[in-house]
């Protein structure tokens, strides 16, 4: 409410991912507020689930209410959060990078922990642009699940 009130003049606003993750039963709480949805990889499955739910940016509107969103338990597998700028940036010839390529680095890179995958992400989009700098703020977080009986988490930012 405070920041609304603080940019209302300005049409500035940012956006928010706040995920929880509960240590112990491995399962993951969010609210969104404006940002993109995060990205959960099931390895087992090959396949991308959004964590996704309503939420307008911080500073848009002082009476917005926020809600917080739950999923299931995660026993192994990839979350990416990012900003958009990401899969925006673009090339010499101006196509953007794209959340399905994206998605592909992380799908084939799976096995490897999380600092790596955000590496090889990194150097995907850098093999996309060749030198085109980017127009938005590029930021990704990966946190890697491990599954069995001494499930770990690795993560980078």
């Amino acid at each position: 409410r405070q920041l609304a009130l603080d940019v209302s003049d300005s049409g500035r606003f940012m956006t928010l991912f706040y995920l929880r993750i509960d240590l112990e039963t491995r399962h993951l709480r969010w609210v969104r507020a404006g940002h993109p949805a995060a990205l959960f990889f099931d390895p087992g499955s090959g396949s991308f689930r959004e964590l996704g739910g309503q939420g307008m940016a911080l500073g848009v509107a002082s009476d917005w209410v926020y809600t917080e969103e739950a999923g299931p338990q995660a026993t192994a597998g990839i979350l990416a959060i990012a900003t958009d700028g990401l899969w925006e940036a673009r090339d010499k010839q101006q196509r953007s990078y794209g959340q399905k390529r994206f998605q592909d680095v992380i799908r084939i890179h799976a096995t490897l922990g999380a600092e790596a995958i955000i590496d090889k992400v990194y150097a995907d989009l850098a093999e996309h642009t060749l030198g085109v700098l980017p127009e938005d703020d590029i930021t990704l977080v990966i946190v890697k699940f491990d599954g069995g009986e001494d499930a770990a988490f690795d993560y980078h930012i």
